[in-house]
């Protein structure tokens, strides 16, 4: 069964229980984390708002395919309608489809995979 993201009028395939959609996920957010410590180097509302705003450009392209970006947001600018494409809608969507899942598993009297932490992913990553 697909799933499906909508935002702005637009649609994307995205499964976080697919693991390359997972893969993608999960390097995309570790690119904006790394992207959030720079912000403090930056001056001046323009220049921090276009800094901002590439980040969650990067993201969405690195997620959902090369111009989802472009797609969502119009090459607009706005880090209002980026913040709220990522905090209150894409971020949850995934949250919810990872309680699907562990409420599934639930249900089929099965325990549901830990997810590790930052930490952890990134000890994990630095032994491969």
């Amino acid at each position: 069964m697909s799933q499906i993201w909508e935002y702005n009028g637009q649609q994307f395939e995205f499964d976080i229980m697919i693991k390359d959609d997972a893969v993608r996920y999960e390097e995309a957010i570790e690119k904006v984390e790394e992207k959030a410590k720079q912000i403090n180097t930056i001056t001046g509302m323009s220049s921090i708002i276009q800094f901002q705003c590439d980040a969650f450009y990067a993201f969405f392209d690195d997620v959902l395919g090369a111009g989802a970006s472009d797609k969502l947001f119009k090459k607009s600018y706005n880090l209002r309608e980026c913040s709220e494409a990522y905090y209150d809608s894409f971020i949850p969507y995934v949250k919810k489809q990872s309680n699907d899942y562990n409420n599934y598993c639930k249900a089929a009297g099965q325990a549901a995979p830990a997810q590790p932490n930052r930490a952890q992913r990134r000890h994990n990553k630095k032994k491969r």
